[in-house]
């Protein structure tokens, strides 16, 4: 499928960028003898897509450890990481959920910390009316951005934890203390239906689908349009983001407290 520009590419405001190596490289024409895909593909982005990004460099070991190093590995994936360590000018302080970005940035480090709130590299995007781009990933996957919205909002579906810890900076250890506002801690099923959020954006002309194929995408929708929209979904049903399977027993403990979870419903 030839790329179909909706509109003016590549796009000027800032994006997150969310890529899938095995999706992305079955929709893009690779040239051939490139020493370096992750390198090819992130120049294909800057010249097609995105001029300015953000991508997630996401590390969960802090929740267990409680330590987290400015330099650690990123777990989203190889591209993430060789991004990271590679062409990124920065990366985030936040000891989970750090974002590296191509464009020029000043960090400040704090000691107390929340999860994906104004000081998250999200806002970058928001205060740009900029755009989440999503290349290669399939349609079950959901950009963290819901997470800034969640923090905006009441989600009677999460409450808020608190991890203390250390953050190490080069050789300089820095103590933190972290908010994070976390799924219930239960064997029963925690998802959202990333499937149904992205075709309602898509059906309603919110999600622009640039290439389709093999059930993976190239698509972009703005960032505050993104948020406009769910807020007027969870308007109507609190629960709108959640799957079926999630909401058969939320639902229920829910009415039966009359309030949010917090944690001592289920720590």
């Amino acid at each position: 499928m030839s790329v179909k520009k909706v509109i003016k590419l590549p796009l000027q405001k800032k994006c997150l960028l969310h890529i899938d190596f095995f999706g992305f490289y079955n929709l893009i024409n690779v040239s051939k003898n490139q020493k370096s895909l992750e390198s090819f593909f992130f120049r294909f982005i800057e010249k097609n897509y995105c001029k300015k990004f953000i991508t997630p460099t996401f590390n969960y070991d802090f929740c267990k450890k409680l330590r987290a190093r400015h330099n650690s590995k990123s777990q989203i994936n190889s591209l993430s990481n060789y991004f990271k360590n590679k062409l990124g000018k920065w990366r985030s302080y936040d000891p989970i959920f750090s974002f590296s970005g191509n464009y020029d940035k000043k960090l400040k480090f704090n000691s107390k910390l929340r999860s994906f709130d104004n000081n998250s590299s999200i806002k970058d995007i928001i205060d740009d009316d900029g755009y989440y781009f999503f290349c290669g990933t399939t349609i079950n996957f959901l950009t963290p951005g819901i997470h800034y919205l969640e923090n905006k909002l009441e989600t009677p579906y999460r409450y808020d934890k608190i991890f203390k810890g250390t953050y190490k900076i080069k050789n300089k250890l820095r103590k933190i203390t972290y908010t994070y506002k976390v799924w219930p801690l239960s064997k029963k099923p925690l998802n959202y239906d990333a499937e149904k959020i992205n075709k309602d954006l898509i059906n309603s002309k919110i999600m622009k689908v640039i290439d389709f194929n093999y059930g993976y995408y190239i698509m972009y929708c703005r960032a505050r349009k993104f948020n406009s929209f769910l807020m007027k979904k969870i308007k109507k049903d609190r629960l709108y983001p959640l799957d079926k399977k999630t909401k058969v027993w939320i639902k229920p403990m829910l009415k039966k407290f009359n309030r949010p979870f917090t944690i001592k419903d289920f720590e």
